[in-house]
């Protein structure tokens, strides 16, 4: 970079970059008013697409790849992202309130990806945040994946607000595992699955705190690039999760007969109905699964949980099909039943828990995504409506 490219860039532009950003930030926040806020934000991206100059690219590209701005999935490769690709990431980035310097996000598969440094500060920087506390238990690292507990605690505007991920109870008393999952690469340790822990954590409480749960994708290149980062097990689950997975398998393949008996044994070994939760997300998570073998778990852990006491196949017969339960007939039952709860919803809080269980069910298998899908979308237009009378 010349000087007399430094030079070029005066700090009116720098201003008024700044300033179309903020406005885009605030506009984002516009939840009362969705098609106007789409008409807006489409006229400031505009305005600041124009506002970038190249000349500011050109600098931007030295930070691409440096340890000191933000890191991407192609570094040090000879393939690396060009300023077409950099350029419309850096806008959103910019837009979200995300720094180009101390890797505040990464750029994976040419994707906006949110790290922990960005979503730290944007959540302790939070206007009107104060007395922020937070603790994180050692994680519990079993089959790939890594669950952390962890609680915050601050306060907005004077009113307290908590987030807590840990082990609860749902109010009919059934026990439900809401700890945050981490995909524990190979070679990864304790600090590490915490470091990711965090970055989880900070995301969701961004979510909470702009009332955007699944709006800002969270990740780093250690999730996807180098020895280190392939998977030692399953990958964690995440039902809008933007995550990319670097070898899916193929959608059209058959049923894995030998990933089927694994998942079989694994079933068969539980002793109790709500044991096997925890196999049904994993299976929803591997990434190594059929859409046909996963379905196929899925239906084993449905007959384990309604006949817990059921013989165990014998050892000497080869696996076979999985047996026939109508699970699409039960995803459909707890779309409706969780769809006429919210139309009966008084409170955001009500609205929110009732996500929170249509989550916890797609995870153990108990709902589609499509019905899932429905009652999601279902809850946001009864919170729409519920902030709408309030």
């Amino acid at each position: 970079m010349s000087k007399s490219t430094a030079l070029a860039i005066t700090a009116e532009q720098i201003t008024a970059v700044e300033t179309i950003a903020a406005e885009c930030r605030q506009n984002l926040a516009n939840t009362e008013q969705p098609f106007q806020a789409a008409f807006r934000l489409a006229e400031l991206t505009t305005r600041l697409e124009a506002a970038i100059t190249d000349q500011m690219m050109e600098q931007i590209m030295v930070l691409c790849g440096n340890p000191l701005g933000f890191r991407t999935d192609r570094d040090g490769k000879p393939n690396e992202y060009g300023i077409d690709v950099v350029r419309p990431v850096f806008i959103e980035a910019t837009v979200r309130g995300f720094r180009t310097v101390n890797n505040e996000f990464n750029i994976i598969a040419s994707r906006f990806y949110g790290c922990k440094n960005g979503f730290e500060r944007v959540v302790k920087t939070f206007p009107g945040l104060t007395n922020f506390q937070e603790s994180m238990a050692v994680p519990e690292i079993a089959k790939g994946i890594g669950l952390v507990a962890y609680i915050a605690k601050w306060e907005l505007n004077g009113e307290p607000m908590e987030y807590q991920r840990s082990l609860k109870r749902l109010p009919d008393g059934t026990p439900f595992d809401d700890r945050i999952a981490v995909r524990v690469n190979e070679g990864m340790g304790h600090d590490a699955v915490i470091g990711k822990g965090y970055r989880k954590a900070y995301a969701g409480i961004f979510g909470l705190l702009t009332g955007h749960t699944t709006l800002t994708p969270e990740g780093d290149v250690s999730d996807s690039i180098g020895v280190d980062s392939r998977p030692a097990g399953v990958r964690q689950s995440n039902l809008f999760s933007d995550e990319p997975v670097s070898s899916p398998v193929n959608e059209e393949a058959g049923v894995q007969d030998d990933k089927v008996a694994e998942y079989r044994a694994m079933i068969d070994s539980c002793t109790e109905s709500k044991s096997v939760g925890p196999i049904a997300k994993a299976a929803g998570a591997d990434a190594s699964l059929s859409t046909a073998t996963r379905k196929a778990v899925m239906q084993l852990c449905t007959e384990k949980r309604k006949y817990p006491n059921k013989p165990k196949p014998k050892e000497a017969e080869p696996p076979g099909d999985p047996p026939e339960v109508d699970l699409v007939r039960e995803s459909k039952l707890n779309r409706d039943r969780l769809r006429e709860a919210l139309s009966k919803a008084k409170t955001p809080a009500y609205v929110e828990a009732i996500r929170k269980e249509a989550n916890d069910l797609w995870g153990s298998g108990g709902l589609y995504d499509e019905d899932c899908y429905a009652v999601m979308k279902s809850s946001t237009e009864t919170g729409e409506a519920l902030k709408a009378k309030a």
